[in-house]
């Protein structure tokens, strides 16, 4: 919305996502997700 000259702040985008059912994730999730499946991150009990 900013590239085409709209001002929104992040709490309307925030708004905008969750009416729309988007969910943001974290920009390492997958790498984060294939480290746990390799059971690099899992507690050994």
């Amino acid at each position: 919305m900013n590239e085409q000259g709209h001002k929104v702040c992040n709490k309307t985008v925030l708004e905008l996502m969750r009416e729309m059912g988007l969910y943001s994730i974290s920009t390492n999730a997958k790498k984060e997700y294939l480290k746990w499946k390799r059971g690099e991150n899992r507690k050994v009990h």
